[in-house]
């Protein structure tokens, strides 16, 4: 497993991905991959500490809200996802023994 790890993270860290996207959507018709370290970047701007606490704040107010709705998001495919395969499986069963066991 770890041999098939060192090479799958070797090929990925070598290997550049070049997407043609249409030109509605992009000027240059290429997506370039962002880097770590431009998205650190772009986080210590958002988390810039000498800004004004009224902008921190409006930053705070939009990000709390989109947690929550994703908590919600999660705690209800966590409630309801394994129900459903459940049923799903079951109802499969149910095709399967009135095949076999008419």
């Amino acid at each position: 497993v770890k041999f098939i790890m060192r090479k799958v993270e070797r090929f990925i860290k070598s290997t550049a991905i070049e997407v043609s996207v249409p030109r509605d959507v992009l000027a240059e018709e290429r997506y370039a991959p962002r880097f770590i370290d431009e998205i650190s970047q772009e986080i210590n701007i958002l988390e810039n500490k000498s800004d004004s606490i009224l902008s921190r704040t409006k930053l705070k107010k939009l990000f709390i809200p989109m947690l929550i709705i994703l908590k919600l998001f999660k705690l209800k495919l966590l409630l309801f996802l394994p129900l459903i395969l459940g049923l799903a499986s079951f109802k499969k069963l149910l095709g399967l023994l009135a095949i076999v066991v008419p």
